[in-house]
């Protein structure tokens, strides 16, 4: 007696298959949604902010970062929230002297959505 043949699955099935397998092995590893933001996004996400001058009375509004140095991180993936302490030189766009430097501690904060994650808050801070 002959023993039934095997199933066959398709190669383009073969190769779903595997593709799928590969990007759950990606997510699993580190570049989940979840994964906290990097130096680059976060230097992305700084230009454009604006935050309370700790040595002064002046709004800093970020033009372009030109170092970003973590320090400190902390987070929370239950509550989906990141705080960086990052050292920040970085352009100002000062409305009453021109373009200026800002060179000092920025303290970070992020909350995740469904769209990724976002800046919730930037400080100044001494």
């Amino acid at each position: 007696m002959n023993a039934p043949a095997p199933p066959r699955t398709s190669k383009r099935l073969q190769r779903l298959l595997i593709n799928s397998g590969t990007l759950l092995v990606l997510f699993g590893i580190g570049c989940s949604p979840l994964s906290p933001p990097d130096v680059e996004q976060v230097t992305r996400d700084l230009v454009g902010q604006s935050f309370k001058n700790p040595g002064g009375w002046t709004r800093i509004e970020v033009v372009s970062v030109q170092k970003l140095e973590i320090k400190q991180r902390s987070t929370d993936k239950e509550a989906k929230t990141d705080e960086i302490h990052a050292v920040v030189t970085a352009t100002n766009k000062n409305n009453l002297l021109g373009p200026d430097k800002f060179e000092g501690l920025l303290v970070i904060r992020y909350k995740h959505f469904e769209q990724g994650w976002r800046i919730q808050s930037v400080e100044g801070s001494r």
